[in-house]
């Protein structure tokens, strides 16, 4: 007698319920990344959280450098596209680079513990590498909007590629204080602009302001 075997498929009401459990990791393990850090936050913690078993975290993501990849990967898809956002509606270069400063370091500031975390809590390799990509694409933002402002002749001429990555990490260097700790001073954000700005030259900004 021959017998075939038939792969087992899942239906799409089994799909939905294993997404949907994946989800409420995700946002569990996101809240606690957001207010314990990337340090204090466990796989147990996590099931906790999301009123599970620990063994259903480890059936979605095979320990917690895999669990905290993916939240890096929502959460720095939402910052990207609400900085990409918010220089798409600037009419001026200058006006694009304040934008994604303001709006960069502003939902930083809201939220220090997760950002922080994105930025400079140290973490394992995996998670080093998503945070690695994370500052490339970035990068890539500020190129566009500086390579822009030297074709208009508003930014002096320069390698926007270099200026980006510069730009890029000495934002992430300045955000690190005050996002380990709080209070943190209101000029935070207007300072980084205004370094921002002189950095590139921009034309008719006061480079003494």
């Amino acid at each position: 007698m021959l017998h075939f075997f038939v792969p087992y498929r899942r239906t799409s009401a089994i799909q939905e319920r294993l997404d949907a459990k994946q989800s409420a990791i995700l946002r569990a393990a996101t809240t606690l990344l957001a207010e314990r850090g990337y340090q204090g936050l466990s796989m147990a913690s996590v099931a906790a959280a999301a009123g599970i078993a620990t063994g259903s975290v480890y059936s979605h993501f095979a320990d917690k450098s895999a669990l905290v990849t993916a939240i890096f990967r929502v959460a720095v898809d939402r910052e990207l596209t609400a900085v990409t956002d918010a220089a798409s509606q600037s009419a001026t270069q200058a006006e694009r680079v304040t934008a994604i400063v303001e709006t960069f370091a502003g939902r930083a500031m809201k939220n220090p513990k997760l950002a922080y975390a994105l930025l400079a809590e140290p973490v394992d390799a995996e998670v080093e590498a998503e945070r690695l990509i994370f500052r490339r694409t970035f990068a890539e933002i500020f190129e566009g909007a500086i390579a822009g402002g030297i074709a208009a002749g508003r930014i002096v001429p320069q390698d926007p590629r270099v200026t980006a990555a510069a730009l890029v990490g000495a934002i992430a260097e300045v955000l690190i204080g005050p996002l380990s700790a709080r209070p943190y001073s209101d000029s935070v954000i207007p300072e980084l602009v205004a370094f921002t700005l002189r950095s590139l030259g921009v034309a008719g900004v006061d480079p003494q302001r």
